[in-house]
């Protein structure tokens, strides 16, 4: 509270777009650094404040009618040089400190007699507004708030608070609300937490360099072959499914080489083009009885025309869907890269399966994580290679984790 934010990827994106849609001067301002605040924004529906009492209703106080909201790390700009002057009070000429600062737009309104607290002279300080004025631009609203010290304990000021929330700096400066509940962001980072620890084993284990893609060598082949579903390397790459939340400079780069030879129709009707377009929570009554039976067709990637052409090892081999029959030839190796078991048991909601990741699956296609239990999201399920399987399962799981991510933070 009070201190400077540095220099983050995120803030400075953020603080980059608002620079391109605000005018100069909200550009001067916003191309500062933030400083962040604990503010108590007046919740008008829970408090008993009456107007025409302006000067007798208390503020802050056992008697006072006001209820705040209580915002964590509320960023605030150019926050200006404080002023001092003198007002004089029934307990005499007393000293006044007064400040503007602004407040960006899509976070809070604020109004008369918000209280935040600031560090002031190295000392948390708690101030009170006075003023708010409103600009628009670009047909967003950016309020100038004036303000002044107060003599309100911080103690006080957190007995009359009714929600508590605080910022999520990834939805800074975009369309929503960055503004959210605390518990919900409290979640928020767990499950961002167990997706980071996810994608990192799913690229460990499958991202191959030499290809530039996931590669399937843990699936029992006898032959020894490493199969590329195209399926699931299409997947990932369009879903950002292995960009981590909390390391930016963890990257992998998959061919457009992989899918260039995928029918996009195939993949909607696929598992994956289906939970893309649903969700998680209606997949088990939308996934069609046919897609039981779909399967993919191996081809050597040195002798397929979906071949990348560098490479020329015949141990690898492309994996695509195919939907015709007749297509099929009695020389063409077919495989199920999820198992028609796994279906059955997502339509019937069964959860005997030992794949603590196709547990996870048949609960979430059914539904079944809500705002009251998104907090049974499994920590830690073991390790990708104790199921062969789990090159296909898992990027179903990170995507998952990435829908629930939205829907808490939203």
């Amino acid at each position: 509270m009070g201190r400077i934010l540095t220099n983050t990827r995120i803030t400075q994106e953020n603080i980059e777009n608002y620079i391109t849609a605000a005018t100069k001067d909200y550009s001067t301002f916003l191309a500062c650094a933030p400083t962040f605040c604990t503010y108590f924004s007046k919740n008008h529906l829970k408090s008993t404040y009456d107007n025409s009492l302006e000067n007798v209703n208390e503020v802050i106080g056992a008697d006072s009618p006001i209820i705040y909201d209580r915002i964590d790390n509320l960023p605030v700009y150019k926050v200006e040089n404080a002023s001092f002057g003198t007002e004089v009070t029934d307990f005499g000429v007393v000293g006044t400190v007064q400040s503007t600062c602004i407040i960006t737009p899509n976070t809070i309104v604020p109004s008369s007699d918000d209280v935040f607290i600031l560090e002031y002279q190295n000392v948390r300080k708690v101030f009170i507004v006075t003023d708010v004025e409103q600009d628009n631009y670009n047909n967003a609203k950016y309020f100038k708030i004036t303000f002044r010290l107060s003599t309100f304990n911080i103690e006080d000021v957190n007995k009359q608070v009714s929600g508590e929330y605080t910022v999520d700096y990834n939805l800074l400066g975009t369309t929503k609300n960055p503004v959210v509940l605390k518990t919900h962001f409290e979640l928020t980072l767990e499950i961002e937490e167990i997706f980071d620890v996810l994608a990192r084993s799913y690229l460990e284990d499958y991202y191959n360099t030499e290809v530039s893609g996931f590669v399937d060598t843990r699936s029992g082949d006898w032959l020894g072959r490493s199969i590329i579903c195209t399926l699931v390397s299409h997947f990932v790459k369009t879903h950002k499914l292995t960009s981590l939340f909390k390391d930016y400079r963890a990257f992998s780069y998959i061919s457009a080489d992989i899918s260039k030879g995928l029918r996009m129709g195939d993949f909607n009707e696929s598992i994956y083009g289906i939970i893309a377009a649903v969700g998680p929570p209606l997949m088990a009554t939308t996934l069609p009885t046919e897609f039981t039976q779909q399967r993919c067709i191996l081809e050597p990637a040195s002798s397929s025309r979906y071949a990348l052409n560098w490479m020329s090892a015949v141990s690898y081999y492309m994996a695509r869907p195919i939907k015709d029959s007749a297509a099929v030839q009695s020389t063409d190796e077919i495989i199920t890269p999820i198992s028609a078991d796994f279906l059955a048991e997502v339509q019937a909601n069964t959860l005997a399966d030992t794949n603590p990741y196709k547990v996870f699956l048949i609960k979430a296609f059914n539904g079944y994580y809500n705002d009251a239990n998104y907090h049974e999201i499994p920590r830690d399920v073991g390790f990708l290679e104790d199921f062969p399987d789990n090159y296909y399962i898992v990027p179903l799981v990170l995507f998952s984790l990435r829908y629930y991510r939205g829907m808490v933070s939203g």
